[in-house]
């Protein structure tokens, strides 16, 4: 239909008035253009848009910015990557997002890098989401068990103080107040060289030296024999009972009896209750002198086969 800037007139002669006659001419061009304007794309001129589509009519709207945005192809490195929606902000010509499904997986792009997979409640690695459902129960702590499983374990007070702790100092200082200080002690026994601490978490004891001469009455060099003593010694292969608090699945293959101790030497065995415990601040001078006299025997016997060979070998050159 003929417009004069873009206002649609109808053509001079085509409308009828009283007693007049229509031309035939201009009837005719006026259904042509009728036919012509049914088949043709109807422009859009509501609003002033001078636009003649509805993707240029947003672009002219202001809500389009087509300039950067680019409906092109992916690289070739990163099919079967299909994106689904590709374009810039105004004034980010060359910062392109596209984010994409593969079939199996969300990617992500910017520009020609790929940004790896985007993970999503559904899509995350089932490692993932299993540590993160364990990790939703507060005061419990997530570790890998024996079949390589996620699993947790509830964590005291204490120990979510400890972990907590960001540096050694702060640790030390810590373990100093919190445990040192909730501990309490029922009864404390102390034998030659060891110390015991019966307290509300359980027995304790220590063995403990002194060797600084500043704290002995010395009456000269040791004249006992250290094999003698030693040789009393009898040694057992044994395994802990269960309510001994130890590890009762250790079979040891070398050990001592408390009992031979104390008949040996009163002084290798300290007494805690009813129970004999090795005196190591006396055992081990003992066992170390008793390699010193070894070694001085075997110098002893040394020096005699070094004189029998020697007078061998004279008699041999006679």
């Amino acid at each position: 239909m003929p417009r004069i800037k873009d206002i649609y007139v109808i053509p001079p002669g085509s409308k009828a008035y009283s007693n007049s006659n229509i031309s035939s001419i201009s009837y005719n061009h006026l259904l042509e253009d009728l036919a012509f304007d049914n088949n043709s794309p109807r422009p859009i001129s509501s609003g002033g848009t001078a636009a003649t589509n509805t993707s240029q009519a947003r672009i002219n709207l202001g809500f389009d910015n087509a300039s950067y945005l680019t409906k092109g192809t992916i690289a070739e490195n990163l099919l079967p990557f299909h994106p689904v929606q590709q374009g810039g902000g105004d004034g980010q010509e060359s910062n392109k997002i596209y984010l994409g499904w593969n079939g199996r997986q969300m990617l992500l792009q910017v520009d020609n890098s790929v940004m790896g997979e985007v993970w999503t409640s559904q899509l995350a690695p089932a490692a993932l989401r299993d540590l993160i459902s364990h990790a939703n129960t507060a005061d419990h702590i997530v570790y890998t068990n024996s079949s390589k499983q996620y699993a947790i374990a509830p964590l005291s007070s204490f120990m979510r103080n400890l972990l907590s702790c960001p540096n050694h100092a702060v640790l030390h200082t810590s373990i100093k107040t919190n445990f040192i200080k909730q501990t309490t002690v029922t009864n404390m026994e102390r034998g030659p060289g060891y110390i015991h601490f019966d307290t509300n978490i359980g027995a304790v004891g220590c063995n403990y030296f002194i060797s600084d001469e500043r704290l002995k009455h010395i009456h000269g060099p040791s004249k006992c024999s250290a094999l003698d003593v030693l040789d009393k010694l009898m040694f057992i292969e044994f395994n802990y009972i269960p309510d001994s608090g130890m590890d009762c699945s250790v079979r040891h293959f070398i050990g001592f009896s408390a009992n031979n101790l104390q008949e040996s030497n009163s002084t290798f065995v300290d007494q805690i209750g009813d129970y004999l415990s090795p005196n190591v601040t006396t055992i081990i001078p003992y066992l170390a002198k008793a390699i010193q006299e070894l070694s001085q025997e075997i110098q002893g016997l040394r020096s005699i086969v070094d004189q029998l060979r020697s007078n061998i070998d004279q008699r041999m050159q006679s």
